[in-house]
C-alpha cells in the first residue's frame, strides 16, 4: 500500500499568488481471510411516528430485520423506536440466533404514532453501544420527518452527534420520502463521521440498509487521519466536506475505511514567492488507529511566467479538482436557496461553472461538468423542489467525501 500525491501542475510562480492543487490517494488493505473480524456495535433507532404509518414502517421493519441477520453472534446491537418517546425494542445483545429471532418478533409490533422526538431517538440508541469495547459502535438512524420535540436546532444536533463520534460512535442517516429535513440529516451524519442517504422510495429501504450494514462489516482500517506539512508562507484548503483537526486544513480526520476503500482527498495550495528554480516540497503523512504511518512529498518549482503558462495539466487531477470544486459549490448554494438567496446560489455556481470552462479545453467529461453546473445554476435561481434539494444534498456531500453518489465506499475492482 502506497501514499500517492499528484497536482494538476507543478510548476509555480516566482512572482507568487500560484494556486495549485494536491491531490492524496490511498486503498484501505483487503480484509485477510485468516483475520478475525472485530466485532461490531449496531443499534438501530426507527422514527415511528404517524407520517412512517403504512409502508414506510412495514418496509423499515423489514430493513432492519435483514441488517440484524448480516450479524455474527460475536456482534452485539440494539434495537429503539422513537416517536414523542423512546421505547427499547431489545437492549444491546450480543447477535446470537435467539437474540436476532426475538428483535426480528418484536419488531412486528413496531408500529406508526405520535411525534418525532428524533434528539431523544438517537441519543437513547447510542448511548445502548457507547462505552468500553473492541471493535467499532455505529448507529444507523431512520427517519421521514423533522425534529419536533426537544432539540430542534441542527447545528446543536449536530454537536452532539459530533461528541458521540468524539467518543467512538459513528452515525448514519436514511431519509425516507420528501418529508425529512435534509440539512438535519446530512449534518448530522456528516458530524458523525457516518454517511446520510435519501431513500426516495419506501421500497428501496431494506436494500440499503442492508449495503451500509454490510460495510460497517469489513472496515479494515480505523480513525485514519492525514496530515499536510507545508512550506514555510505555504496554506491549504481542504475542497471537501470532510472533518478538519486543524484551523489551517493541514490534519483531516478521514475516519474509518472499508476493506479496499479508495480515498482521494483534494487541497487546494496558495504559495508564497520565490526564486526560478527553487523547489518547494509538500509532504502528507496518513496515520490510524493501529500506529501505521504512511508518509510521501511531491515537489513544486519555480518558474517564470512563459514557463508557467505552458505547463502541461494532469487530465485526471484536473477531472478529480474540477468535480469536488462543483461538489463544494454546490452544498453551499444549497444552503444559500435554503436561505432565499437564489441570486447568491446561482452566482455561486456560475463562477465554478467558468473556472471549469477556462482549463477544460476539449475534454468531454470537463465541459459536461460545466454545462450541468450551468443547468444547476438555473434551477438553483429559484426555490429548489423537495425532490432536487435531497438528490442534492445526498449526491455532493456523498462525493465530496470521496464516497460514491450513492452514498456508498469507492472500492477497488476485485480481480475476478
Amino acid at each position: 500500500m502506497t501514499l500517492e500525491l499528484s497536482t494538476d501542475r507543478a510548476l509555480i510562480r516566482h512572482n507568487g499568488k500560484s494556486r495549485r492543487h494536491l491531490v492524496v490517494r490511498w486503498t484501505a488493505p483487503p480484509v485477510a481471510d485468516s483475520v478475525t473480524r472485530p466485532p461490531l456495535r449496531a443499534a438501530f433507532s426507527i422514527d415511528r411516528s404517524g407520517s412512517m404509518g403504512g409502508d414506510r414502517i412495514v418496509l423499515a421493519r423489514q430493513g432492519v430485520a435483514q441488517a440484524i441477520e448480516e450479524l455474527a453472534p460475536t456482534d452485539a446491537f440494539s434495537v429503539t423506536a422513537f416517536d414523542g418517546g423512546v421505547e427499547t425494542i431489545l437492549p444491546l445483545s450480543p447477535a446470537t440466533p435467539v437474540a436476532r429471532a426475538t428483535a426480528i418478533a418484536a419488531l412486528a409490533a413496531v408500529d406508526a404514532r405520535g411525534s418525532t422526538n428524533l434528539f431523544r431517538g438517537f441519543l437513547s440508541a447510542c448511548e445502548t453501544v457507547a462505552g468500553p469495547g473492541e471493535g467499532t459502535a455505529r448507529c444507523f438512524l431512520l427517519t421521514d420527518g423533522h425534529a419536533t420535540d426537544e432539540e430542534r436546532d441542527p447545528v446543536k444536533l449536530a454537536g452532539h452527534a459530533l461528541a458521540l463520534r468524539d467518543r467512538g460512535i459513528s452515525l448514519c442517516t436514511f431519509g425516507i420520502g420528501i418529508g425529512f429535513d435534509e440539512v438535519l440529516l446530512r449534518g448530522m451524519a456528516d458530524a458523525g463521521g457516518g454517511n446520510f442517504f435519501y431513500i426516495a422510495s419506501a421500497q428501496d429501504i431494506p436494500g440499503v440498509m442492508r449495503r451500509e450494514l454490510s460495510e460497517a462489516l469489513i472496515v479494515s482500517q480505523r480513525g485514519v487521519v492525514v496530515r499536510l506539512a507545508l512550506p514555510t508562507g505555504t496554506t491549504a484548503r481542504l475542497v471537501g466536506s470532510h472533518r478538519l483537526l486543524a484551523e489551517d486544513h493541514t490534519a483531516v480526520s478521514v475516519g474509518d475505511l472499508v476493506a479496499d476503500e479508495q480515498i482521494e482527498l483534494v487541497f487546494s495550495l496558495q504559495f508564497p514567492p520565490g526564486d526560478v528554480g527553487r523547489q518547494h516540497a509538500v509532504r502528507a503523512t496518513l496515520t490510524d488507529d493501529s500506529g501505521q504511518t504512511h508518509s510521501a512529498a511531491l515537489p513544486f518549482t519555480y518558474a517564470d511566467t512563459a514557463a508557467n503558462d505552458h505547463q502541461p495539466r494532469d487530465l485526471e487531477a484536473d477531472r478529480l479538482i474540477a468535480q469536488r470544486h462543483a461538489d463544494r459549490a454546490r452544498l453551499l448554494a444549497l444552503q444559500l436557496n435554503a436561505d432565499h438567496r437564489y441570486p447568491e446560489a446561482a452566482q455561486l455556481l456560475a463562477g465554478v461553472e467558468a473556472r471549469i470552462r477556462e482549463y477544460a479545453g476539449s475534454d468531454p467529461v470537463l465541459n459536461a461538468l460545466a454545462a450541468e453546473l450551468q443547468r444547476d445554476g438555473v434551477a438553483y435561481a429559484r426555490r429548489l423542489d423537495e425532490l432536487m434539494s435531497k438528490e442534492h444534498h445526498m449526491t455532493n456531500s456523498s462525493r465530496s467525501r470521496g464516497k460514491l453518489a450513492e452514498g456508498f465506499a469507492r472500492r477497488r475492482p476485485q480481480d475476478p
